[in-house]
């Protein structure tokens, strides 16, 4: 079953094994096309990139895979080869690959000449439910994610599920703990699809019901300053993780921390009626994703004093209350100490 959703300001092809789609759209396009993708990707996709390279005017650069490449001397390196090649604003960049690629890609796309074409094809789990769309992107800044971007949406997104067979476990994870966000947000349905046995999930469905669930919170708030935050349910505590661990802890991975703490939190503290929290334990065990992350908890706290969401001396919290309802809170820094506490005892 092949998918056009145009609930988003731009089309998202959502298909099953249709490269011949991905070239075809392209070959439609007028002017030079320009791909980034990383090492990884290139390895498990060269005849793919081959075949692109049978259009007229296209080139490709490759950086190297990982969290590091979304770094301001990555940023540097290939902004040098997009001006080297002579792109111009009728031109347009495809970034191939998962959220760092897509991150960097957009980023790239949307300063290059104040903004050129933009085309996002993921190629994980996570950026197809989550990163690829929206219009975010950035680069980090030292440990510190994401501290340096700018909204700017593609031009269109190509979803293909057959690049999940060449996933591991942890990848199929990272893209799960964002669709289980969803969930908890808006959607007990879909916490129930995904309780399956991973063979019997059908990625199809979920990626279209998150995309479904994620515009409902983009829309009319494209810049972040309302109803969209609330799809940083866990990230502050994600956020953190994965600049403490030096991005050893991925970021679904951590989202899947982020999520649990702020239910165990929730409870905790008073917000949740009742605790969901073995459910979501039960979950977690089912799927095999991680549970917890031990740090000391002056470092989280000192990581999210650096979080984009601290305004002055308060951060927005978006607490899980029940599964399908949560809240927005604005919580004074000094009172964040116990939700780290609360959330990350067991």
């Amino acid at each position: 079953m092949d998918i056009q959703l145009n609930v988003f300001p731009y089309p998202i092809y959502l298909e099953h094994h249709h490269f011949s789609q991905l070239k075809k759209r392209l070959s439609q396009m007028s002017g030079k096309k320009f791909l980034l993708t990383d090492q990884n990707v290139a390895t498990l996709y060269q005849d793919q990139i081959d075949q692109l390279g049978q259009l007229a005017s296209f080139s490709y650069h490759i950086v190297p895979a990982g969290e590091a490449s979304k770094s301001l001397a990555c940023y540097q390196e290939v902004m040098n080869r997009m001006v080297e090649e002579k792109l111009t604003r009728s031109d347009c960049l495809i970034a191939f690959g998962g959220g760092v690629i897509g991150d960097l890609g957009g980023f790239l796309a949307a300063t290059y000449l104040r903004g050129i074409n933009f085309i996002q094809v993921p190629t994980t789990l996570l950026a197809m439910v989550d990163s690829a769309i929206g219009g975010k992107n950035g680069i980090n800044f030292g440990a510190y994610k994401n501290q340096v971007g700018t909204f700017y949406h593609p031009a269109w997104v190509h979803i293909d599920i057959a690049y999940l067979d060449t996933l591991d476990i942890r990848q199929i994870n990272n893209g799960l703990a964002e669709i289980i966000k969803y969930a908890i947000l808006t959607d007990p349905a879909l916490l129930e699809d995904i309780r399956r046995d991973k063979s019997q999930l059908n990625y199809l469905n979920l990626i279209k019901r998150s995309l479904e669930i994620k515009h409902a919170y983009v829309a009319n708030d494209f810049h972040d300053q309302g109803k969209r935050q609330f799809l940083n349910l866990g990230h502050t505590f994600a956020h953190a993780i994965e600049s403490i661990s030096n991005h050893q802890v991925n970021h679904g991975e951590a989202v899947a921390i982020g999520l649990l703490w702020m239910a165990r939190a929730s409870f905790k503290l008073g917000w949740a009626r009742q605790s969901f929290v073995p459910l979501l334990e039960d979950l977690y065990q089912k799927q095999g994703l991680f549970q917890t992350y031990y740090c000391d908890n002056h470092d989280l706290l000192n990581a999210i004093n650096h979080d984009k969401k601290k305004q002055d001396q308060t951060i927005h919290l978006i607490i899980p209350v029940e599964i399908g309802n949560c809240v927005r809170q604005a919580i004074p820094i000094h009172e964040l100490g116990q939700w780290i506490e609360a959330g990350s005892r067991l």
